[in-house]
């Protein structure tokens, strides 16, 4: 419970510094000439819009939805990085094109972090196995209890058997992104999509 509470939390923090990160990439290519701080602002608007997509993807279990939006927002780094790449060339010594390019790496490296801890950052096997195996020894006992005893302490039993029903199924709820009883809140990018929607002052 406790290591799938935590990685619950991990992706909830990572939903934050995700946002923040687009959300300093954005800033900072206004510092940049034109046609690069337009086409790189153009991508982060598509790149939250892909991000959202895959979270929806996978609240509604849609694998193939999914890993379209997935591939949508790698094909959106590939294009933000060659933008910066030639920025750079062009000014290899401009330090707001250092600070554009140093904010572009961030936005990749946490997209990398939240798909490896929300799709690939599992419970280990091993942990499953012990906690059906204390399940099954558990209510085995009070099976093995129940019998020899005179009197039948059903209510007693059906409280434990749902008891451990329900902490196996919170532990699995944590654990993976796509149950409904605890989902990441993604207010932090809902937000940063509607403030791309206003018009600059």
């Amino acid at each position: 419970f406790g290591t799938a509470a935590s990685r619950f939390a991990e992706r909830k923090q990572l939903v934050v510094e995700e946002s923040n990160a687009i959300g300093t990439a954005y800033l900072r290519a206004q510092l940049v000439a034109e046609p690069y701080s337009g086409a790189v602002q153009t991508l982060l608007r598509s790149y939250v819009d892909s991000r959202l997509e895959t979270v929806a993807a996978g609240l509604a279990k849609d694998a193939k939805r999914m890993e379209r939006a997935l591939a949508d927002a790698g094909v959106t780094h590939a294009r933000m990085w060659s933008q910066v790449v030639e920025l750079s060339r062009k000014h290899p010594d401009s330090v707001t094109v250092g600070l554009l390019t140093s904010a572009v790496n961030d936005v990749i490296d946490l997209h990398a972090k939240r798909v490896a801890v929300g799709l690939h950052n599992r419970i280990a096997p091993s942990i499953w196995r012990t906690i059906y195996f204390v399940a099954i020894m558990a209510m085995a006992l009070a099976g093995y209890e129940t019998g020899f005893s005179a009197r039948r302490g059903t209510l007693a039993t059906l409280v434990l058997v749902m008891a451990f029903s329900a902490v196996v199924l919170l532990i699995i709820d944590l654990d993976r992104p796509a149950q409904t009883m605890f989902s990441v809140d993604q207010r932090a990018m809902i937000d940063l999509q509607e403030s791309f929607k206003k018009p600059s002052p």
